[in-house]
């Protein structure tokens, strides 16, 4: 990161003070790095909110569905990848944010995946974590899994679905 800002700089100082050719040079590469810095700046910010996020505890069941999802497809394929005739299966983590000024639901919690909104906890279970934690505004993690996502030959198409590995009966005892 701070190797890409000394380039830029140093790119921009080139840009202002050359002519011709080697000022289309600097601008290009220029605006590469300002594509790098800005990329790099954004991804390491989503790291660190999952890292700091306090990770919910999974069984391995992936029971915890999430709704919405149809909503959010565009996002959800940018993840997973585009649709093949098998479909995918991709695991991840994501944040669970609690959003109590939602005007809909005061416990809605958002899923988000890599900064992307992929849908939101069922109200039961949303209610239910709220509730146990007690407090609003809140943030944790957990293990994801994005399935579906096929389309074969005979016009047949799934959508992409997403489920948390949330054990709700350690819940209690971890947040």
């Amino acid at each position: 990161m701070v190797m890409g800002i000394i380039i830029l700089l140093s790119s921009a100082v080139i840009w202002l003070l050359a002519e011709g050719v080697v000022a289309w040079l600097a601008a290009g590469v220029f605006l590469f790095v300002v594509a790098v810095v800005v990329n790099g700046y954004f991804d390491s910010s989503s790291n660190k909110s999952v890292a700091a996020a306090k990770k919910l505890p999974g069984n391995g069941r992936y029971s915890w569905e999430v709704v919405g999802e149809s909503h959010y497809q565009d996002n959800l394929e940018r993840l997973a990848g585009p649709k093949t005739s098998d479909g995918v299966e991709h695991y991840c983590t994501a944040l669970i944010r609690h959003e109590p000024g939602n005007e809909h639901d005061e416990n809605a919690c958002e899923v988000q995946i890599e900064s992307m909104t992929v849908g939101y906890l069922p109200r039961a279970n949303a209610a239910k974590l709220v509730k146990l934690v007690g407090k609003s505004g809140f943030t944790f993690a957990a293990q994801a899994v994005i399935r579906g996502g096929w389309r074969r030959a005979d016009d047949d198409e799934g959508h992409y679905g997403v489920s948390l590995d949330v054990a709700a009966g350690k819940l209690k005892n971890s947040v």
